[in-house]
């Protein structure tokens, strides 16, 4: 070999070297990019999923049947206490029930 083509050899490795180096650290950080771009992902479909369920047409009506369930045992109860064919002791235990879920 010719030792006046040595600093041209070296400035090739060089260059070489340094253009690995920066495709590494172009490959790391987009690799690091893509992992947060998974985990915001599923981050946003979980809200989605969160949203929806918040106001799913099926989780309205239930609930609402519910509550309409509630006003009628409650109507109920407060007729029955009204005959008098409650104790006073289910009469004070139905209005602590009545006061928790009003």
């Amino acid at each position: 070999m010719d030792s006046s083509n040595k600093p041209a050899q070296d400035m090739k490795n060089y260059s070489h070297n340094a253009a690995v180096e920066a495709v590494s650290s172009m490959n790391r950080e987009l690799q690091t990019l893509y992992e947060k771009y998974l985990e915001l992902g599923v981050r946003s479909h979980l809200l989605e999923v969160d949203l929806a369920t918040q106001f799913s047409p099926d989780v309205v009506l239930v609930l609402e049947d519910l509550n309409e369930s509630c006003k009628t045992c409650s109507q109920a109860v407060e007729e029955l206490m009204n005959v008098g064919e409650i104790s006073e002791e289910h009469k004070k235990n139905v209005d602590d029930h009545m006061q928790d879920n009003v």
